[in-house]
Formats: C-alpha cells, structure tokens, sequence
C-alpha cells in the first residue's frame, strides 16, 4: 500500500483538523475499533509478495551459533546484567532494600550497564564484536518486541484525511456532530455523528487496502507467523450487516412462562400451590414428558416432524405472599440434544448413555458454538462456514469410538448455530439472533438450502425439511425436520438417533443460597427411536 501522501493533511483547514481530532481521537472508535487500546492488528507490517527477512531472534540465534563457548558465556551473562538491572529499575525503594538491601543510582546502573557492554565487545573480539549490530542489541534488549507490528497510528492519520476527503466539514456536519457528542451515550446502539460515519466508511475501505498489500496474522497476532488470509470472516469479525437475515428480531422465547404451549412445545407444567418448596423440588412425577417435545404434529398441515435440537424453560412466581417481587421463582427447564449414529452401535451407546446418570458431571459435550461471522445463507457450502467447519470453533464432527475414548462409539451433533448480536454497531438488529440449524453432514447429505426465508431449509424437489419455528412464531427455540423424509435418509446411510436430555428443577430466590436452600433436582434422560416410537426413561437426581 503506497502511503506517499496520505498521511501529511497540508491541505486540510487547520482548524477543522484540531476540531475533529478532539472529537476522533477522545472517541471509543480509536480505542475499540482501530484497537489502539490493546496495540493489537491482525496485519502485520511487512508487504506481501516481498521476501521475508529473517527476524531479529533468527538474526540473534545465527550469531550466537557461531561464537565459541566462552562467548556464548559472556552473551548469557551481558543479558543477565541488563535483565537485572531492569528489574531493579521496576522496584520500589521498599523492595530494592527488601531484596538487595542496597540502593544504586541511575548514574551507577547506566555505569554497570557500559562496563558489561565493553566487556562483552572484548570477549567477541573485532569481527564478532562487529557483528553486534543495532538490531541484535535490540533484540537482547527486548526479546518480547514485536518487530512487525503495525503502526497504528497510520490508520488513524489514515481515517481522519479520508475523512476529509470524503466530504465532512465543519459548516456542513459540525454543529450537528458536536450536538450528538454532547449527549455522551455510550451504548453501541445510538445516534451517531456524521463524522463517524465517515469514518467507518474510511476504516473499511484502509482494511481493504491492507489485505490487499500486507502480510495477514490471524487471531494469533502476536505470534510472528503468516496465516492465508481467505475473508473478513477472519479474526476481527468485519461482517457486521447480514444481507441473507432482515428481521430485526425473531419470536422466539426465553421462557414458556405467560403464554400458551405452542404446537412443537405442547408440554405443560402443573405448579401445585399446596407444595412447599421443597416438596416441589423432591417430586419427579410433575415433569412433563420428553416424548411429545420430540415427536410433533403440525396442526395447520398435518405434517409430522423430529425436535434434533430445543431448549425449553418454565417458570412460575410464587404469589402466596401478594407482592410485586418476581421471587421465589419456580424453575424447571429441558435441554434436549439429538446425536446422529451409526445403527449398528444404537444398542451399545443406548445403553451406555443410560448408565451416565450415575455419574455426578453425567454425560455431556459441548454445544455448537454460534456461527457469528457467517451469513445465514451461508451455511453449510460457502468459504466463510468452510473455515469455522473444525473442533476449533467448536464443530468436532464425528467423535469417539476410538480407544483412547470415554463415548465408545463415534456419535455426531445434529444441529448447529446461528447468532447475531444485538450490541453491534451497525444497529441492524433489535435483540440477540439465535437460530438452531441443521449440521453440515445433514445439510450437504440432503442437499439442504436456504431460499430465502430465515431460519428454513429446504431440498432440491423444494421441500421444507428443517426450520426454526421460533423465527416467526412465539414459543422456544428448536430446530424441527421432516419426520419422514429425514428417517428415510438417516436409513439409507445405515444411521439412526439418540437424543440426550438434561435438565433442573430449582428455586430462584435472588439471594444467595443458604441454609433454607430446599436444593436443586438434576434430571437427566436419553431417548431413541424404537418400532416408529419414541422410546426412553428420564432420571433424576438431587443436589443438596
């Protein structure tokens, strides 16, 4: 990237300069955004298609292979000296006596300092000596630095002439920007100046001309190595706006509690007021059944459809006491999660799952993390779910089943994630997104696309064969398939599926457990599919 005048501002008002810098400069945007809060840049400094150098610690690792073992000593002691005296320099009065029971001035230490540099040049001799150039000094001096970072101060004299450029002025937008400045909000949701809209025009077009011309790092910035750089999925989360998601806000519900059971979820809960609370916790014969949250009928079309993923919580205010207080809370809550296997292990990981309850942790793995930088019509085929598709970001694909392993057989999560934030700072959405998906092996084997519609799948005869119905309906969060037709190629490929429950009973008071704490109720349970049924046991187990 040529700099050759971006930098130098000559041709902005001065006065305008000094105005907008106070206004650029004090702001979140150069501490968040840019990141100088943190120093940190996911490009490094040196250009692509240019020849690496070697870096100073290669540079200092050549030279130090080649002294003699008496230099090398001296080396080790010179660096000894100068971490020594740093050190020093770092402590208080206290601790120098504490540690040293000795106070040196600074005219003593730089005068340490100059006798070990002398004596090391001795040891080197000439040629060696010689050698000692300004970039080894440097990196014995600092070994931490990182030599190619980014000057980010580039990016800001960068942004403010774009700016500029762009067409902001102090008669135009000046008096409108310092007004909204003024109101000192800080939440990301919130009117912004005209400027800062500029600027983040600017900010993307300067990234794109650094991954046009620099050297990418990754996540791992500070590490000195060079990661292929495929999108701005990558590390800073640039994607903000998601064309393919236009809803401001799903239906979906964080709780059953003031609303009907809905058709996927027609579970309900008796709340038995004659109960204390802990007879309430202690008794398992309310909990509604798993069965019916799993195998649904849709009402408006008769058609049938298998929960691989739901998330279901009920609660109830104890209203013995008259008042507005939202505690003592009554809560119970189910997480059921399906797991694709082979058919031939069903009998085997059946069993064995039934036997985890015993276990006080139980049987569990890590849910899908949420997909955040990747498009919802995206999934599952395009680059940016491509390079998010590993056990990094939390998509192991088929696990266990080899010796080494606590699940004896390799099992394989059925869903995946779909998230957006609702604190970013494009204001796009209104609250927090989060969608269930099918997982790449369902998606890719059934030939499953979005067409438009969020949070629906469909094949290629254009069939719906999975949805989240809390994008556009009230109730909680799943994801449903097509019964039939899921079962059908689950068969074809030999495969079948067990579904995991977990879940609590517990009394949400809004203090801090103590000793009338009635405990917690830990359920547990695993289901499959036997003779077209739904088949399975839940247990319970109480936390005191």
């Amino acid at each position: 990237m040529a700099t050759d005048g971006l930098i130098g501002m000559n041709s902005i008002d001065y006065a305008q300069s000094a105005i907008w810098s106070s206004v650029m400069y004090r702001g979140d945007f150069t501490r968040d955004v840019i990141g100088t809060n943190g120093g940190s840049f996911e490009w490094s400094s040196q250009r692509l298609g240019v020849p690496p150098t070697p870096t100073r610690k290669e540079r200092y690792e050549a030279f130090v292979a080649a002294l003699t073992p008496r230099q090398k000593k001296a080396v080790e002691r010179f660096q000894l000296i100068r971490d020594n005296v740093a050190l020093y320099r770092r402590l208080d009065k206290e601790r120098r006596k504490e540690y040293l029971h000795v106070e040196f001035t600074d005219e003593q230490l730089n005068e340490v300092l100059q006798v070990s540099d002398e004596q090391l040049r001795k040891q080197l001799r000439k040629k060696k000596a010689a050698q000692l150039s300004d970039d080894i000094m440097r990196f014995i001096e600092n070994p931490h630095e990182d030599e190619f970072r980014f000057d980010l101060s580039l990016v800001q004299r960068w942004i403010l002439q774009r700016v500029f450029e762009l067409g902001w002025t102090l008669e135009k937008f000046g008096r409108f920007d310092r007004y909204i400045d003024y109101q000192d909000m800080r939440d990301a949701n919130k009117p912004e100046r005209i400027g800062k809209k500029y600027q983040w025009i600017a900010y993307h077009e300067f990234l794109a001309r650094v991954a046009d011309n620099f050297e990418f790092r990754g996540e791992d910035w500070y590490k000195p190595k060079v990661e292929k750089y495929d999108g701005p999925w990558q590390g800073m989360s640039l994607r903000d706006i998601d064309p393919s998601w236009v809803l401001p806000k799903t239906k979906q519900a964080s709780s059953l509690d003031g609303f009907e059971p809905t058709w996927w979820a027609p579970a309900q809960v008796q709340w038995d007021p004659l109960l204390t609370d802990t007879e309430w916790i202690r008794n398992s014969a309310d909990l509604p059944a798993v069965e019916p949250l799993i195998a649904v009928l849709d009402p408006r079309d008769n058609s049938h459809w298998l929960t691989l993923k739901g998330s279901y919580r009920w609660e109830h205010v104890n209203d013995g006491d008259n008042s507005d207080s939202p505690y003592p809370k009554r809560t119970l809550q189910y997480s059921v999660q399906s797991y694709i296997i082979k058919q031939s292990d069903a009998v085997k990981l059946f069993e064995w799952m039934n036997t985890q309850w015993r276990d006080t942790k139980g049987f569990s793995l890590r849910d899908s993390n949420p997909a955040d930088r990747v498009f919802f019509g995206e999934f599952c085929w395009a680059r940016a779910f491509l390079y998010q598709a590993v056990p990094y970001y939390g998509r192991a694909g088929w696990i266990g089943g080899k010796t080494q392993d606590t699940i004896p057989k390799p099992i394989l999560m059925a869903t995946d994630q779909y998230a957006q934030e609702d604190r970013g700072f494009d204001c796009s959405i209104d609250k927090p997104t989060r969608v269930y998906l099918p997982c790449q092996w369902i998606a890719e084997g059934m030939n499953l696309r979005w067409r438009g519609i969020e949070g629906h799948f469909y094949d290629a005869a254009g069939n719906l064969i999975a949805f989240d119905p809390s994008v556009n309906s009230a109730g909680p969060g799943a994801l449903l398939i097509n019964r039939k037709l899921f079962l059908k190629y689950l068969n074809e490929n030999g495969s079948t599926l067990l579904w995991h429950v977990i879940g609590e009973k517990l009394i949400i008071t809004g203090n801090i457990p103590g000793d009338d704490w009635p405990g917690r109720l830990d359920i547990l349970g695993v289901f499959r599919i036997l003779q077209q049924k739904i088949d399975g046991k839940l247990y319970t187990r109480l936390s005191e």
